[in-house]
C-alpha cells in the first residue's frame, strides 16, 4: 500500500522546508506580538530609568510620559516634563560617536531652545565629556529644528 504523496498540497520531499519555514513564521508571529503588547510595560520602565537619571543629575522635572506624537520625530523620542522647576519636553535619542552608541536626553523649553544634553549611562557620560564643541553645537541644533518644526510634538 502506498501512502500520500504530498503534504497539505506539497510534495512530500518539500515537507522539511515546509515545516521550518511554518516554524520560523510562528516564532516571528510571536515575538511581533510580544513586543507589540508589552510596548507599554517597556515605556514605563524606560521612563523610571530616565526618571532616576535625572535625579542623579540634580534635575527636578521628571518626565511624565510620551508625547503625542512623539515617536514621528525620526531622531528620538519626545516626552513631556514637569516639575517645581516649570514644564518643557525632552527629547531622547542616541548620540553616535565613531563605533559607540549612547542614550542622551535633551531639555527642551517651551521656545524650543535646548537647556540641557543630559546623558542617561556612564557611556555616554564619556561620549559627551570627549565630544568636540562642533559637533556638540551640530546636535544641538538638529534638536532645536525639531523642536520648532511644524507638527513637532508639544
Amino acid at each position: 500500500m502506498k501512502g500520500p504523496e504530498k503534504f497539505w498540497g506539497f510534495p512530500l520531499e518539500r515537507r522539511p522546508l515546509l515545516l521550518s519555514v511554518v516554524w520560523i513564521g510562528a516564532v516571528l508571529l510571536f515575538g511581533g506580538l510580544l513586543w507589540f503588547f508589552t510596548q507599554p510595560l517597556r515605556t514605563q520602565v524606560l521612563i523610571e530609568k530616565i526618571n532616576r537619571e535625572l535625579a542623579d543629575q540634580g534635575e527636578t522635572r521628571r518626565i511624565t510620559g510620551v508625547l503625542p506624537g512623539g515617536r514621528a520625530s525620526g531622531f528620538g523620542t519626545w516626552y513631556s516634563l514637569d516639575g517645581v522647576s516649570g514644564s518643557g519636553r525632552a527629547l531622547v535619542f542616541t548620540l553616535l560617536r565613531g563605533s559607540s552608541a549612547a542614550a542622551c536626553a535633551a531639555l527642551v523649553d517651551p521656545e524650543g531652545a535646548v537647556e540641557a544634553l543630559l546623558p542617561l549611562s556612564e557611556n555616554a557620560s564619556r561620549i559627551l565629556e570627549g565630544l568636540p564643541e562642533p559637533v556638540y553645537r551640530f546636535y544641538e541644533g538638529r534638536i532645536e529644528k525639531a523642536a520648532r518644526r511644524p507638527g513637532a510634538s508639544r
